[in-house]
């Protein structure tokens, strides 16, 4: 299809499509601290969850609901380390679904794919950094590690909310 070594090129695309569904799961996981954090009708608080189009909106929303939520406590502590990471992986997910692929021309072994900005992309980024099957890989595998990370935050909500019998 694109000109790379045919198996490289179907491994290639099945890390991303694995990465992006592993995103998924970090999106998942930030919905349920929110419905947990604003517990009452879960299904209107689930409405108005997926209402907001946007992770950055997303994250502003549950982020406030921390800060009063969790205030001045340890999982309100947990929490402010646990955002920037989010916002840094989230920055690993747009490179993903908003680059191009395209060949790196090797003349000694296969030809393989990597991602790289897009063609028509004019913004000002700095120096170009392209992204092979082994970024793609690490990429997919953080997000599993922030997901798993952000179920347990959210167990933890759950846990102290129902020992409050909020």
């Amino acid at each position: 299809m694109f000109g790379a070594d045919e198996k490289h090129e179907k491994e290639f695309f099945e890390a991303i499509g694995r990465a992006v569904l592993q995103w998924q799961r970090v999106e998942r996981s930030l919905g349920v601290i929110y419905l947990w954090l604003i517990r009452g009708e879960m299904h209107l608080a689930a409405a108005a969850y997926h209402q907001i189009i946007g992770l950055n909106a997303r994250l502003s929303m549950i982020d406030a609901a921390i800060k009063l939520a969790l205030k001045d406590d340890s999982l309100g502590n947990e929490w402010k380390k646990l955002y920037p990471e989010v916002r840094r992986q989230a920055r690993r997910r747009n490179i993903l679904v908003h680059s191009d692929p395209f060949v790196n021309w090797s003349e000694n072994g296969p030809h393989t794919l990597e991602l790289g900005r897009a063609m028509f992309d004019t913004r000002d980024k700095g120096e170009r950094i392209d992204y092979d099957l082994n970024d793609v890989v690490e990429f997919g595998e953080s997000f599993v590690e922030l997901a798993t990370k952000l179920d347990s935050f959210s167990d933890r909500i759950v846990k102290r909310k129902r020992r409050k019998n909020i």
